[in-house]
């Protein structure tokens, strides 16, 4: 395979990762899902479902392990120790992607001067 269609598949996935983990931890769409798993699981011996949920950082490792089943590319030539490299280089990879976009997001809303207090904040 090709090295920049490789790139190019790797680049494309740790956003998709980055993405699907954003909306499943922070979004307006998922707030039910969320509230609803924190009051069944919070206190109970699945409290840890109820603060996965809640946590990008955590989540992430969650989306990167669905993802790199499929993502091409053989470190070491053992196909569970492979898998396993991918899902946290997916996952690290995912939350550099998060971070940059994150103060990316903030500088240009301050050089629009809409800047505000809370913007960025998880």
């Amino acid at each position: 395979m090709d090295l920049v269609i490789l790139f190019l598949i790797w680049l494309v996935i740790i956003i998709a990762v980055e993405s699907i983990t954003e909306i499943i931890t922070t979004s307006v769409l998922f707030e039910p899902i969320r509230d609803k798993i924190h009051v069944v699981f919070a206190g109970g011996k699945l409290k840890m479902l109820s603060e996965l949920i809640q946590c990008g950082y955590c989540m992430s490792t969650w989306v990167s392990m669905a993802f790199a089943w499929a993502l091409p590319g053989v470190f070491t030539g053992y196909f569970v120790l492979d898998v396993i490299i991918k899902i946290f280089a997916l996952q690290r990879l995912s939350n550099w992607m998060h971070e940059f976009s994150k103060k990316f997001l903030a500088y240009i809303v301050v050089e629009e001067g809409e800047f505000d207090d809370n913007f960025g904040d998880d």
